[in-house]
């Protein structure tokens, strides 16, 4: 006859919990290690494709502000209506001081041609696009006011039509009556755009609170 003995009751075995809880400590950490490497690439790559710009002066209003933040990158390619940095040229002559950079929009770009019309005491823009045979007056909505012949259109006004050569491209302020541009300094060549503005924040947003601290 076999003699069974009672079963000796084994203390509980706490190895598996001291286990999965490792692993979901580790799994915590490397959630927090790969967000950290993500935000980093992210940032890393934002930073070599854009930066910021702050507006100076009145000459883009209503469009930009003065003191206002703004994201611009390096542009593949310009259009009419992209807003644009550029280097002045310390050789052409400006009716103000040319130290830094400007920022205006482009209103015609190589093989068109600008000419300016006064009717009923205001000048308009008008345009020849590349390939075409006849002028057309620009709509331009953005601007802050039709340019006044008075505050110095004297020297663009029946001074003929203004070719842009290829490769360059006819900018103006879109507060035409307060704002040097291709006016004076005629077209600007490729090679002095520094940047095309992507993006711009609105005044007191989130993105516009970033991009200011960013510039501290």
């Amino acid at each position: 006859m076999d003699n069974k003995l009672p079963k000796i009751p084994q203390a509980p075995n706490h190895n598996r919990l001291r286990v999965r809880y490792k692993k979901d400590t580790l799994a915590f950490y490397d959630v927090i290690i790969i967000t950290v490497v993500i935000l980093a690439l992210g940032l890393s790559i934002f930073a070599t494709q854009f930066s910021r710009v702050e507006v100076s002066g009145p000459s883009m209003e209503p469009t930009l502000f003065n003191g206002q933040v703004l994201l611009m990158r390096q542009p593949n390619n310009v259009r009419r209506g992209d807003i644009v940095v550029y280097h002045s040229n310390p050789n052409v002559p400006h009716t103000m001081p040319c130290d830094y950079d400007w920022i205006k929009r482009v209103v015609a770009v190589g093989g068109d041609t600008v000419r300016f019309v006064e009717e009923g005491g205001v000048v308009f823009l008008y345009l020849r696009r590349h390939g075409q045979d006849n002028f057309e007056r620009v709509r331009e909505d953005f601007i802050n006011a039709p340019m006044n012949p008075a505050t110095g259109g004297d020297f663009f006004v029946g001074s003929g039509d203004t070719f842009v050569p290829h490769g360059h491209y006819f900018v103006l302020g879109d507060n035409r009556n307060r704002s040097s541009d291709s006016r004076g300094h005629g077209p600007i060549a490729r090679g002095d755009i520094v940047a095309r503005v992507v993006h711009i924040p609105r005044q007191g947003g989130v993105i516009a609170r970033i991009l200011a601290w960013l510039g501290e």
